[in-house]
Parts: structure tokens; C-alpha cells; sequence
């Protein structure tokens, strides 16, 4: 998360330096970069004059090495195009999206948003399943309406009957969506939202 840099006092680390009275923080060197202070693993990117512009809690965010690490949050988009539903995982009238993190995620909010109605009087349920990527689940969202017309729907206002928010999902699990009807014809996305537990 990134913070103000007057908010916080920042430590000395190699090629840092903290200007004397006042909350601006300054490079030795004079170079755009970021260094890691060693004290709090926190992120210090700086401008080519040397100024640092922006302090990051590295436990926050994605290591160097490309884990990820608990409380990171992601958004991952998905095209709801009706013929993907037909072929998307071996199973008609299904898609679905797998857990691809080491761990268990939460399911924050899932978005629906779609800009042609499918040509049939389509409904769609979304949720997560531990049995495999074409087994029904409503938790995060019950009969979507996506044949009526163009939607923008989500599991927070929106969900339906059996709808709700922060589902937990393991490694290699599913976010499944069934159509309830041939949705031919939908245009649009979905837009999935979690953290890292």
C-alpha cells in the first residue's frame, strides 16, 4: 500500500538519506529506482533528481521473485462472449475460471458486466465449487438475468437469492458459470475480484 512519505518516519539504507527537518527523502546517487529499506522491507521509488515520490509496504505486494504474498488483492477479466460457453471447458453452457495461487483465495466480488443480451431468455448462476470446472454453484451470484438485456450486476447489491460475497476458494478450485438457457449471442465480461488469504 502505497503512503505518503512525510507520514512515516523513513530509516537510513544504503544510498538513502533522509533530509534533515523535513519529510522529503533524497539518493545519494541522483538516479531513478527503488531501493528496499533493509530496517521494514519497505519500498522507496525515487525520481531521477533523487526524490523519493512513493513509499511501499513491501509485504504488501508481489516479491521480486513473482510470489505473491497474503492480503495481495487481484482482478481477473473474463470474456462472457455466448459461443465460449458452448466449448470454454469441454462442457455446454459452462464456463469457468481455476484458483492458479499456491493458496486459498478469497472471492471478493465478481462483476457481470455485458453489452448485447444473449439471444435466448438466458439466466446464469456463478459461484465456487471443489468438484470440478462443470458443477452448478450460486454462492457469489443466483440467476443472473443475461437475456432480458445488456446487465451490470454484481455480488454485492445484486446477488440474488443464494448470492454473497467473500467465498473462500483453494488452489486449483473453481469459479463456475452455468447458463440456465443457450446464451448465444452474449456479449461482455466478468471482472473477479480477490485476495490472498
Amino acid at each position: 500500500m502505497a503512503v505518503s512519505v512525510s507520514s512515516r518516519s523513513v530509516q537510513y539504507t544504503s544510498g538513502v538519506q533522509k533530509r534533515s527537518g523535513t519529510g522529503a527523502v533524497y539518493n545519494k546517487s541522483k538516479a531513478a529506482g527503488v531501493v528496499v529499506d533493509t530496517a521494514d522491507s519497505y519500498q522507496l521509488k525515487y525520481n531521477k533528481n533523487g526524490t523519493v515520490v512513493t513509499v511501499i509496504d513491501s509485504t504488501n505486494v508481489a516479491t521480486a521473485g513473482g510470489a505473491t504474498v497474503a492480503g495481495t488483492q487481484k482482478i481477473v477479466k473474463m470474456s462472457l462472449a455466448g459461443a465460449t460457453w458452448h466449448t470454454g471447458n469441454g462442457t455446454a453452457d459452462y464456463l469457468s475460471w481455476t484458483n492458479p495461487e499456491a493458496g486459498t483465495v478469497i472471492i471478493n466480488r465478481v462483476i457481470i458486466y455485458t453489452t448485447t443480451k444473449s439471444s435466448g431468455a438466458a439466466t446464469a448462476d456463478i459461484g465456487t465449487t471443489a468438484t470440478d470446472n462443470h458443477t452448478s454453484s450460486d454462492n457469489l451470484l443466483d440467476g443472473v438475468d443475461i437475456g432480458t438485456a445488456a446487465v451490470v450486476v454484481d455480488n454485492f447489491g445484486t446477488g440474488g437469492t443464494n448470492g454473497k460475497f467473500l467465498q473462500s476458494l483453494a488452489t486449483g478450485k473453481w469459479v463456475t458459470f452455468h447458463a440456465l438457457a443457450d446464451p448465444t449471442g452474449l456479449v461482455g465480461n466478468a471482472y473477479i475480484y480477490y485476495t490472498i488469504a
